[in-house]
């Protein structure tokens, strides 16, 4: 894999890119600002393009939760829907029932309490309560969905405090296949609140590993663990990575320098401080604190690594509070292929705290744009869309044509193109560990787009059947 990502490297090197990016701020579209919630990008209807839901508190903390369908060109229209607004919340999505469609697990404090819930998805973008399962309550936490125990299916962990603020909670969930969720024996993960979490397989072992911060105990006590999963989805503690201790916090795994590891990003509070730490992978879990990136240090935080410049590494958002209020930032950062970051210069993103960005290509043009939620310095609260403007040369485009499977890595989608423009009949998608992840038949198409959102980050290997029956084989990275 590392030389198939060094190969990938080196080939869009030798392409002349003549790149300018720039973002405009969306005047299309009117969104409700919230903060003190999250925000997703994604397939929701199923109709291939990205759709937005975002929850939190507005105005006079009206906690709220909005659900926008896209028309395909970014234009987003509200639609009706049964979620509970939150705020203090944390959201993730996932397929859990294994019927092609994303659903929907939401924690945080409503009008008349707190409350964890899980949303089922009826295929078209509406959702139905589930009543098969029962967590517990939860606020000022996290949820995040993974494939824990490598059966196939998405499990989760859930990490925050009860609703009286007096017990932190953190627990894993297994899940049966059909959604429905039993706790699992981990005793050993600690129990925290205000923190975040992203799960990787960092050693290379083909499970994912988990790395947690957040508040231990009392309430300035930041902490950071990093766990390793055994296979079957008990974690055990690593001893002695030496990685920065934070509360009120971000954590993203990510290959920034094009190695076929894992890497790792770090921002919050730590102890007082702001900080921001990247550490890189030497490929077996072990991480090495890298300081060539002069990264903004912010607490209240969240980021996102995507390629945005479209050169086929890992670019860096990252929004958060910056300084002693009111001083929010909003940045982005741009790889120079090897896991160095510079600043893009000349760019205004409102700057934002408690809040969240997501990252999608919402009009279909194959960049990503970008949504920024959060309270602003004026202390109101904002949800903004940036339109990627990407320009590129003659040489790039040629390329892009060229390309069986794009972008690699994914995030939200992967896209296939026959060269020779041949139809496509049968796809699968198969993950690190032979299990059918997605099928399609009848297509026939010379140009299909699957989305990946519902897939936990990982290696892929994507096989289709072409019309004058020859089978071609590819191999992608869902970040």
């Amino acid at each position: 894999m590392r030389f198939t990502l060094h190969f990938l490297f080196f080939t869009l090197l030798s392409y002349t890119c003549h790149a300018q990016l720039t973002f405009s701020e969306d005047v299309n579209n009117n969104f409700l600002g919230v903060s003190e919630g999250e925000q997703r990008l994604a397939d929701f209807d199923n109709d291939g393009d990205l759709d937005l839901l975002f929850i939190g508190y507005a105005e006079q903390f009206s906690a709220e939760a909005r659900l926008f369908l896209n028309d395909g060109n970014g234009i987003f229209s509200e639609t009706s829907s049964i979620i509970e607004g939150v705020g203090y919340a944390a959201m993730d999505i996932a397929d859990i029932d294994g019927d092609q469609d994303i659903d929907i697990l939401i924690a945080g404090q409503h009008s008349t309490g707190v409350s964890t819930q899980l949303y089922l998805n009826n295929g078209n973008a509406t959702f139905s309560m589930d009543e098969s399962n029962d967590f517990p309550a939860m606020m000022n936490g996290i949820v995040d969905f993974a494939d824990i125990d490598g059966d196939g299916d998405q499990d989760f962990l859930m990490a925050g405090t009860n609703a009286t603020l007096s017990e932190a909670i953190t627990r894993i969930y297994s899940n049966d296949g059909f959604g429905v969720f039993s706790l699992t024996e981990n005793d050993e993960i600690t129990k925290v609140y205000q923190g975040s979490s992203d799960f990787a397989d960092i050693d290379g072992d083909q499970d994912v590993d988990l790395i947690l911060t957040g508040t231990h105990g009392s309430l300035f006590n930041s902490y950071t663990a990093l766990y390793v999963n055994n296979g079957s989805g008990k974690y055990s503690l690593m001893e002695n990575t030496n990685l920065i201790d934070v509360n009120i916090s971000s954590t993203d795994f990510a290959d920034i320098d094009n190695d076929g590891d894992y890497d790792l990003l770090i921002t919050g509070s730590s102890n007082f401080s702001l900080s921001s730490a990247l550490y890189k992978n030497d490929g077996e879990g072990n991480f090495i604190p890298d300081n060539e990136s002069d990264l903004v240090p912010i607490i209240f935080s969240d980021c996102a690594l995507a390629d945005f410049d479209n050169d086929g590494d890992i670019d860096l958002m990252m929004a958060g509070r910056k300084g002693p209020i009111p001083d929010e930032t909003a940045q982005l950062y741009l790889n120079d292929g090897f896991g160095v970051f510079s600043l893009l210069e000349n760019q205004s993103f409102i700057g934002a705290t408690a809040g969240g960005i997501a990252v999608g290509d919402v009009n279909n043009d194959e960049k990503k744009d970008i949504i920024i939620t959060g309270a602003a310095p004026d202390m109101e609260a904002y949800t903004k869309l940036y339109i990627n403007n990407l320009m590129v040369s003659v040489a790039k485009t040629k390329w892009m044509k060229q390309a069986l499977i794009q972008p690699n890595p994914c995030s939200d989608f992967i896209q296939i193109i026959d060269e020779d423009s041949r139809a496509i009949y049968e796809l699968e998608i198969i993950n690190n560990i032979g299990q059918r992840v997605y099928y399609q038949q009848e297509i026939p198409a010379t140009d299909v787009r699957i989305s990946t959102t519902a897939f936990n980050p990982g290696i892929y290997h994507i096989s289709w059947l072409l019309e004058d029956n020859q089978r071609k084989t590819k191999t992608f990275i869902k970040q």
